[in-house]
């Protein structure tokens, strides 16, 4: 799949994978679900993750937006509860 995350630097759309450049990036590319990118426009290059280089949101956002979910449902099951009694 290809690359439709912005580029964090400039937020272009030309980021491409980029070739390791040493052992140490080979190594944690094989252990990591993150590999380097580069970006065509203002030639940024850096990790990031596989998801995230794939325009998927970081499960970190959906965790905290059900998390958040969850509060305001007991929030106001409890408000319910104490205008009913």
């Amino acid at each position: 799949m290809g690359v439709s995350a912005p580029c964090p630097k400039c937020s272009g759309f030309s980021l491409h994978k980029s070739r390791s450049k040493n052992a140490i990036e080979k190594w944690i590319k094989k252990l990591i679900a993150i590999r380097i990118y580069r970006c065509g426009e203002c030639k940024w290059r850096g990790w990031m993750s596989i998801r995230r280089a794939q325009g998927e949101t970081p499960i970190r956002k959906v965790i905290l937006f059900y998390m958040g979910l969850i509060i305001l449902a007991f929030i106001v099951g409890i408000g319910l509860t104490t205008m009913l009694d």
